[in-house]
Order: C-alpha cells, then structure tokens, then sequence
C-alpha cells in the first residue's frame, strides 16, 4: 500500500541536466525515452511532468508496470536515448 504521493519533478530536472552534460545533447535531441513505474498509480505525475519537457511531437515514449526495480526504494526508472549528428567540416 502506497502511503505518500510521488514527486517526480526532481527526475525530469535531473534528465534535463544529465543531456545537457552528455555531450552537449538537448531535449530536442531526445528520440526515446523509456520509463519503468513500480506503480502505474504513479502514471499521471509521471505524466504531468513529462509533459513540462516534450509535447504532443515529443519522441518515441513506452512506458511500462514492474514488479520492482534493483533496489527497493527505487519507485521509477528512466532511460533516455538522445541523437545529435557531429557536426561536418
């Protein structure tokens, strides 16, 4: 039984970060992201905060139920796959 609310604002600004450190990738380079949810009741906040960073435009998304992830306070897990030609001399 689920007792608190899940704040997933944190993980998108994170995201946001990390493709600005990988590389120099941006948002706009992302192609797909990927997310694990321990608990689709956990779907909409995911959703709401997704939706701050991509819109209806925005790249290939799956988004799926697990048992569990690696460690047990894990409640979300997100892979995002970014694509930014080098650029040509």
């Amino acid at each position: 039984m689920r007792l608190e609310r899940l704040d997933l604002a944190p993980y998108g600004r994170f995201a946001d970060r990390a493709l600005a450190l990988s590389a120099g990738a941006a948002l706009a380079d992302v192609v797909e992201v990927s997310t694990y949810l321990v608990s689709m009741a956990d779907f909409a906040g995911y959703n709401e905060v997704y939706s701050e960073f991509f819109g209806y435009e925005g790249p290939a998304r799956t988004t799926v139920a697990v048992a569990q992830l690696p460690h047990p306070q894990l409640l979300i897990e997100i892979k995002v796959v970014a694509y930014r030609p080098q650029a040509r001399d």
